[in-house]
């Protein structure tokens, strides 16, 4: 996403419709569906001032706040209130609150802009004590609504509030979604002594305190979800990279030996290791293709895999789920109280020749997708070895027979 628009904005937009009709907050997360790191919270992101998103973006979760509030206005409003009610947060109402007046507040309107956006430019035609004329020229690059313009009048409106004033009238010039240049707005209001100034400033120091231990606490709060995502993301790369690490050295192995029991035993050394199995176990299918039966099993044996050493099992039999992946050539993964046991096929040339399995902790709820496949590329890749090793005892077996023949 390009960083054009601050959240701050989105939070305006999730404060107004929470508050008037908090069923229908879910639309405003309609936009964003696929476009953020898996596990993250969309209102979280949205909400957090550091976090930039689009313009089109914005855009749309402008649309969508109307949609949920079944209100054309409802940026304006939102733009409005959110100012009003002191909501912009502590950055905002740090920088406004630094000048004494509205019209020092107008003559930085830039500074305070690009905070927030990185949609326009902001002119300062004219700033009285009382009156003020302001130009947003907004980039044309962009994909640019009314709305946006819609949002400011709002804001712009209520930032007289901030000093205790009433809303400023506010008259629209031009308009640059009218076909204008830009949007031009002239804003009057009441005049306020300027000693009233100086004693209000005095008295909100502990507001502002107040709302910057809040504001802190909420960032707090926000960076510790981010750390933890982080967190998360690095346990997954480390997965990550351990499993290409043994594919690799599997991939090597295949390719240099024909030894199929020290294959069978190298790949499935690697399986445990990687997908942090218990133990191991792998069934081929027999020559009548009647029967599995226990060809190698690797880990920790107790006595339930100790009694499966000489057994075998009827492919009829599908309500053993070695069985059942052998009879349908579907990865299976089934979750008991102790044990979880996942069990894959080995496929070749279309063909079941065995299944391989494994048993893991009890405590880890469910396999992912990506585990799946790589016990999938496991098993590929023992399929391969056995296919290879028997291929070649083929050629020698034929190789000598020719030899024995010519002799």
């Amino acid at each position: 996403m390009k960083p054009e628009v601050s959240c701050l904005n989105t939070r305006a937009f999730i404060d107004y419709v929470r508050g008037r009709n908090p069923e229908n907050l879910h639309l405003l997360w309609e936009p964003i569906k696929g476009k953020l790191p898996e596990g993250e919270d969309p209102e979280r992101f949205l909400s957090d001032s550091n976090n930039w998103i689009s313009v089109k973006l914005n855009r749309d979760i402008m649309e969508q706040t109307k949609k949920a509030t079944s209100d054309e206005m409802a940026v304006y409003k939102a733009g409005f209130e959110s100012v009003r009610q002191r909501k912009l947060g502590y950055v905002e109402r740090i920088l406004v609150r630094a000048f004494l007046t509205p019209k020092h507040a107008l003559l930085n309107a830039q500074k305070i802009n690009d905070k927030f956006n990185r949609s326009k430019r902001v002119e300062i035609v004219e700033a009285s004590n009382t009156h003020g004329v302001v130009r947003l020229h907004w980039f044309k690059e962009l994909p640019l609504t009314r709305d946006f313009c819609l949002m400011n009048k709002g804001a712009y409106q209520a930032m007289l509030t901030v000093w205790d004033l009433p809303p400023a009238r506010l008259e629209e010039r031009v308009c640059f979604f009218e076909g204008g240049p830009y949007c031009e707005y002239e804003i009057w209001w009441d005049k306020k002594p300027l000693w009233k100034y100086f004693l209000r400033r005095r008295r909100v120091k502990r507001e502002v305190l107040d709302s910057l231990i809040k504001e802190m606490k909420r960032d707090k709060d926000l960076m510790r979800h981010k750390y933890e995502q982080i967190a998360k993301l690095n346990a997954e790369l480390d997965k990550k990279v351990a499993y290409l690490m043994s594919l690799q050295e599997v991939s090597r192995a295949v390719a240099s030996s024909l030894d199929e029991q020290r294959l069978i035993q190298t790949i499935m050394d690697l399986l445990t290791s990687v997908m942090h199995f218990d133990w191991a176990i792998l069934f081929l299918v027999g020559d009548t293709r009647e029967r599995l039966r226990l060809a190698q099993a690797v880990g920790a044996m107790d006595e339930s895999l100790e009694c499966l050493k000489d057994d075998q099992i009827s492919l009829e039999r599908l309500s053993n789920i070695i069985a059942r992946v052998a009879a349908t050539g579907i990865p299976r993964f089934v979750k008991d109280v102790g044990k979880n046991l996942a069990a894959a096929p080995l496929i070749v040339r279309n063909k079941v020749i065995g299944v391989l399995a494994g048993v893991m902790p009890g405590d880890k709820a469910e396999m992912g997708e990506p585990d799946l496949n790589l016990l999938m590329t496991f098993s590929n890749h023992i399929a391969i070895a056995i296919e290879n090793a028997r291929l070649h005892r083929d050629l020698e077996k034929t190789y000598l027979l020719f030899v024995g023949n010519c002799t």
